[in-house]
Parts: structure tokens; C-alpha cells; sequence
């Protein structure tokens, strides 16, 4: 008779656990992606198959009036379907995304772009050298990002990148860049703290 009691309350336990709704907060992933120069890589942030955004880094070659120019740049694109806005420095001139600290908060006091930002730039060539963004040679630093969920309304998340990028002198490119894990905040309005990856 004891055993049988036993049983009902265990079992009346679980089934009232599973009519819970689950507990909302960080999601976070780690993740040790190398994205070479001409590639890119996807970022699912709340893994419902629809990328949130892109990093895409490449090497271009060109001509200026001089002769050859070349360029490298790490971008981040965001993504269309999940309405994605990257937080940016606030400029007239060409999108440049934030590399932040730790500890900033994301959310709805700050400054977002919904189109493509620049994150770092690298030229050289016949007609000068020089470099562009605020990622350059920044280790462990975070971007901040707003997208939709068409179920569940606005959430707030960070992608955690480290860049390298220098030019020797014989002309050679050396890019890196290492993404090491993101966080949403899952629920909807709420912000998040660069690298924070648990409530």
C-alpha cells in the first residue's frame, strides 16, 4: 500500500512539472568556429533553423589610380527573416558595428542598424594603407544585436568574436577571426549583458 502511495505522488509530481511552462532566460552556445578569409558562418542564436546573422570575412583586389589596392573586411549581415539589427556607433557614414566589453548591456536604450556593418577593414596597395571599424586586432570583444521572433516579439543578444588582421612586409594578408559563443535573452523586451550566459 505504502509502495502504490509512493508511486501516485512521484507520478502526480512529474505530470505537474510537465504542465509548467519552462523557466525563460539567457540561452547561450559556445561554440570554437575559425571563419577563413572568403568565408562566412551562420548564427542561429535561438536554433529555429533561421539564421539571425552572418559573419562573412574576405579579400578583394581592385585597381585605383595607381595600380593594384587590395582589401579585407570582416562584416556582419543581418539576417532578413529574423529581422536582425546590429548595434553600431551613431554616424552619418558607412554602418560601423560596436566591439564591446563585457558587461554592456543590450537592450532597448541602444542604437541598432538593420543593414550590413561594417565590424573591420583592412587596405593597402598603389594607393595608400589604412584601416577602418572598431574590431581590428581586438581580442574577446561583443557585438550586440535585436531580432524578432515572430512568436515571441523582440529579444536581445551578443555574439562573442576575436579578429586579427595585419599586413606584413611583403604585402601578405594575415586574418583571423574566432568566434566563441552567443547569447539571447528569451524573454522578449528584456536585456542582456555582454557576456552574461545564465540568469
Amino acid at each position: 500500500m505504502k509502495s502504490s502511495k509512493t508511486t501516485l505522488i512521484v507520478t502526480s509530481m512529474l505530470l505537474a512539472a510537465m504542465t509548467l511552462p519552462a523557466s525563460a532566460g539567457v540561452v547561450y552556445t559556445q561554440v570554437n568556429v575559425s571563419i577563413p578569409v572568403n568565408s562566412y558562418y551562420n548564427i542561429d542564436l535561438n536554433r529555429d533553423g533561421i539564421p539571425e546573422l552572418t559573419l562573412r570575412s574576405a579579400f578583394l583586389q581592385g585597381l585605383c589610380q595607381s595600380g593594384d589596392e587590395y582589401v579585407w573586411f570582416l562584416e556582419a549581415i543581418p539576417g532578413a527573416n529574423a529581422n536582425t539589427a546590429i548595434m553600431t556607433t551613431p554616424s552619418a557614414g558607412p554602418a560601423l558595428a560596436l566591439a564591446l566589453p563585457a558587461g554592456v548591456a543590450v537592450g532597448p536604450e541602444n542604437n541598432f542598424y538593420s543593414g550590413t556593418a561594417t565590424m573591420a577593414e583592412v587596405f593597402w596597395g598603389a594607393c595608400g594603407a589604412g584601416n577602418n571599424g572598431t574590431w581590428l586586432n581586438l581580442p574577446d570583444r561583443y557585438l550586440g544585436l535585436r531580432f524578432s521572433d515572430s512568436q515571441k516579439g523582440i529579444h536581445y543578444g551578443w555574439v562573442k568574436v576575436s579578429t586579427t588582421a595585419y599586413v606584413d612586409e611583403g604585402g601578405h594578408l594575415h586574418a583571423t577571426t574566432f568566434l566563441s559563443g552567443f547569447a539571447y535573452q528569451a524573454i522578449a523586451g528584456e536585456p542582456i549583458l555582454t557576456g552574461q550566459i545564465s540568469d
